[in-house]
């Protein structure tokens, strides 16, 4: 008899054109929306098929779910996705062969979704899991340099210089040829990083360490993965 008497004020009041309230642990409909208030705290809205579901624009299927997973039709747009993106160093950036240099960048970054961008070099995620991370820069040997072969190494570590990826290429100078240079490229590849902590890129010049990073050919980007 509650239950009859709830519904006919219901319905009285959608006649007189009124919304009602929301109702705890109730899914309501009106003229062009499905509002669903939760019966307790983060309770979400489940909806179940044993089979699947479509989601239909004009008659047409543009995602079915099922067992297998999601499958979009035509294009997803992830406007929030994390990522930030970079090119060109602030400037050359002369290596040294007792320490890393961190690359510093130049203010064109572009920082999307939970991503931060500080110093012009640290790149913060707001949250952990993995990403997509991946580098490029070239490296000439320094006016005046001696003959001999060096090597370089382009890295990324957290802000506090422990390690996550590093890899190595190698300049040579034969014959007065100062000029001779070689690219340098860290990934792409998938990187576990985590929430909250500070992330950046720096690299080395071995042996006399007379090793210089051009500005205008480096540039760097690390996205959420997938």
């Amino acid at each position: 008899m509650l239950r009859a008497r709830r519904l006919v004020v219901l319905l009285s009041l959608v006649v007189l054109g009124a919304s009602p309230a929301p109702v705890s642990g109730a899914v309501e409909s009106a003229a062009d929306a499905v509002t669903h208030s939760a019966s307790s705290g983060t309770t979400k809205l489940s909806l179940n098929s044993d089979q699947g579901h479509q989601i239909q624009v004009g008659g047409t299927n543009v995602a079915v779910v099922d067992s297998s997973g999601m499958a979009v039709t035509g294009t997803f747009t992830y406007s929030a996705k994390p990522y930030v993106v970079g090119n060109q160093l602030s400037a050359d950036l002369s290596l040294s062969s007792t320490a890393w240099t961190d690359l510093v960048w130049s203010s064109n970054i572009v920082s999307n979704g939970a991503m931060s961008w500080s110093s012009n070099k640290i790149f913060t995620p707001t949250n952990s899991g993995l990403y997509r991370v991946s580098a490029s820069v070239v490296a000439r040997l320094e006016s005046g340099s001696t003959a001999g072969e060096r090597s370089v190494g382009l890295r990324l570590t957290d802000s506090s210089d422990g390690m996550l990826r590093v890899t190595y290429s190698h300049i040579s100078y034969h014959d007065s040829a100062a000029d001779t240079m070689t690219s340098i490229t860290l990934g792409p590849t998938a990187v576990y990083l985590t929430g909250s902590t500070g992330y950046k890129f720096s690299a080395f010049s071995g042996n006399t360490g007379d090793g210089l990073l051009t500005y205008y050919e480096a540039s760097f980007m690390v996205e959420a993965f997938p």
